[in-house]
C-alpha cells in the first residue's frame, strides 16, 4: 500500500467513523478528500463503493441535490458484470435517489437490477 492509499484508507475510515458518529457533514467532506486521492484506474471499483456511500451521506447532510448525479457517478466505476455486492450496493443508491425524486418507474427498473 503505498503512503497516498494509506492516507485515502484512513479518510475513508474517518468518513465512516463521523456518519455513524452522526456527522454527515464531515462525513461528506472526508469521503470527497478520500476520493481525490484514489488512483481511478487501479481500482474502480472501489471508487464506485466510494462514490456510492458519499452519495447516500449527502442526503442525510443535506445536500440531496447532489445525490443521484454522484449515484449515477458510482455505477459509472462499477461494471454490470460479474454481479457484486459493491454493484448492487450502488443500485440500490440509485433507485433510493430516484425515490426521493418522485421517479418510481426508474427506481423499481433500477431496484429490480439490483435483485
Amino acid at each position: 500500500m503505498t503512503p497516498g492509499t494509506a492516507h485515502a484508507v484512513l479518510l475513508e475510515r474517518a468518513a465512516s467513523v463521523a456518519f455513524l458518529a452522526a456527522d454527515p457533514g464531515s462525513a461528506v467532506a472526508l469521503q470527497r478528500a478520500a476520493i481525490s486521492e484514489i488512483d481511478v484506474q487501479s481500482d474502480p471499483v472501489r471508487v464506485g463503493g466510494m462514490y456510492a456511500r458519499l452519495g447516500c451521506w449527502l442526503d442525510a447532510s443535506g445536500e440531496a441535490d447532489e445525490w443521484p448525479a454522484v449515484a449515477e457517478r458510482a455505477l459509472a466505476f462499477i461494471p454490470p458484470e460479474p454481479p457484486t455486492p459493491d454493484r448492487a450496493f450502488a443500485l440500490w443508491v440509485v433507485a433510493a435517489s430516484r425515490m426521493e425524486t418522485f421517479r418510481w418507474r426508474e427506481a423499481v427498473m433500477v431496484a429490480t437490477e439490483a435483485a
